[in-house]
């Protein structure tokens, strides 16, 4: 499974250059409480290790980078990819 997320405002849309956390909540939030849970407390498990199974890519979008900062204009997209249909 694979989602094309595009969000759109009225003004410029900023954030950190550090941004994974915000997209990763942003995700976690969105979902089914129950499953969002279950993944970020548990994941799915192989052997000794623990995987969330998804996936999200960069920003996209025209932007600018002032100090710390990025500066996207009006509009962004970016990518969610599963294998778990639920996600």
């Amino acid at each position: 499974m694979r989602l094309k997320i595009v969000l759109n405002g009225e003004d410029n849309i900023f954030f950190p250059i550090e941004y994974n956390s915000i997209l990763q909540s942003f995700i976690y939030t969105h979902l089914n409480s129950v499953l969002a849970q279950e993944l970020h407390n548990t994941g799915y498990k192989y052997k000794n290790k623990r995987f969330k199974l998804f996936v999200f890519s960069r920003l996209f979008g025209a932007y600018k980078i002032v100090k710390t900062s990025i500066y996207f204009k009006k509009s962004i997209s970016f990518f969610i990819s599963s294998p778990v249909k639920e996600i």
